[in-house]
């Protein structure tokens, strides 16, 4: 049996093409599955009489582990088409809301520790090799990103809480007063 390769060699792109679409599909539904947890927990906790006052349960394990990747992506085009001048940083302190439900801010659990952040509010913690240090926090609809403020109250970068802090930072968690 001969194949003739004027044949196969029309047929290569389309197997492309049909390889290209698969591998886009299956890229959708992991960046799906990711986030499915966290918008799961999310509907668990709202199930039945909800009081706004109650933060949102999630266990920081579940967190998408490349939280912020949708949001640079969408603050990438807008830099490009001009709609903002702003750096990320600033433009997403702008744009991050809490959802709904996480209003009241969010009950994060690692392991058996267990602390609440709340959108817009700044907490301190201790370490006792890095000495105390501050962080400003925002929910991006369930999802808890901090920036740490230096001594002079520059905001730093935006990171995920994934493997961030220690058990005694969480330990020594509390809001900072300002005053």
């Amino acid at each position: 049996m001969r194949i003739p390769c004027v044949e196969v060699a029309l047929q290569l792109p389309v197997v492309g093409l049909l390889t290209l679409v698969l591998v886009i599909f299956v890229r959708s539904l992991f960046l799906c599955l990711e986030w499915l947890p966290l918008l799961w927990e999310g509907r668990c906790a709202v199930r039945g009489v909800r009081l706004d006052s109650d933060p949102l349960d999630v266990d920081i394990g579940k967190l998408p582990p490349r939280g912020l990747a949708r949001r640079l992506d969408e603050w990438s085009g807008e830099a490009r088409s001009g709609r903002t001048q702003l750096g990320f940083d600033d433009w997403f302190a702008g744009v991050a809301l809490p959802g709904r439900v996480a209003d009241a801010g969010i009950n994060l659990r690692q392991n058996k520790l267990a602390f609440v952040l709340q959108h817009g509010r700044r907490y301190v913690i201790t370490d006792e090799h890095r000495g105390i240090r501050a962080f400003e926090c925002r929910i991006d609809g369930q999802l808890p990103i901090v920036a740490f403020i230096d001594a002079v109250g520059n905001r730093g970068p935006w990171l995920t809480l994934q493997r961030l802090f220690t058990i005694e930072e969480i330990v020594s968690l509390r809001p900072w007063n300002s005053g």
